[in-house]
């Protein structure tokens, strides 16, 4: 079941919403990011860390909470799990 979760390529709205309560459990960041860098899911780790609230991190690709030098490091590593298909984890 969970293999199958993440080997799609798309997840939709209700699958986020199942595993939010899941991903804050977790004391590491966790987020889950669409093809244009868009945050689609965060974890209260991530938003703990960055110390900014889940709203603000939905929908951002990070150029309006990271420096400039840290969100070309964030775009050059999402560019490279877009290149190998491959999730991170």
């Amino acid at each position: 079941m969970y293999n199958n979760l993440f080997n799609k390529t798309h997840l939709n709205q209700e699958t986020i919403d199942v595993l939010i309560p899941i991903l804050n459990e977790f004391d590491d960041c966790i987020w889950i990011k669409n093809i244009n860098g868009e945050y689609l899911a965060v974890n209260k780790a991530l938003c703990n860390l960055l110390g900014e609230d889940k709203n603000t991190l939905l929908h951002s690709n990070g150029l309006d909470i990271f420096d400039y030098s840290s969100f070309k490091f964030v775009i050059k590593d999402d560019l490279n799990v877009i290149n190998k298909k491959k999730k991170v984890l």
